[in-house]
């Protein structure tokens, strides 16, 4: 859960995520922006449930999952990473 939590930090409080969200394309943004919002929510939410950030990091790792090239290079790195630690 170490890995999980880690790789939704790299992306829910990445100095670059306001960046992230001007730089993806539209259809990337409209495709995760929920998905993202839940995994945030779940992410700062106390007290924690782990099962519930799990279940949003796979939500959220499979709305781009196809699109990952079309990303900025290190937002399809952290969504790579996430996908890794979920997939433990």
């Amino acid at each position: 859960m170490e890995r999980v939590r880690g790789a939704v930090s790299g992306i829910v409080e990445s100095p670059r995520l306001d960046a992230w969200l001007l730089e993806l394309p539209d259809p990337i943004l409209i495709a995760v922006a929920a998905p993202l919002e839940m995994l945030a929510f779940q992410y700062h939410l106390e007290p924690p449930s782990d099962r519930h950030l799990v279940r949003a990091a796979r939500v959220a790792c499979e709305a781009v999952e196809t699109d990952l090239r079309d990303c900025p290079a290190d937002f399809a790195e952290a969504f790579r990473s996430l996908g890794r630690a979920v997939a433990e």
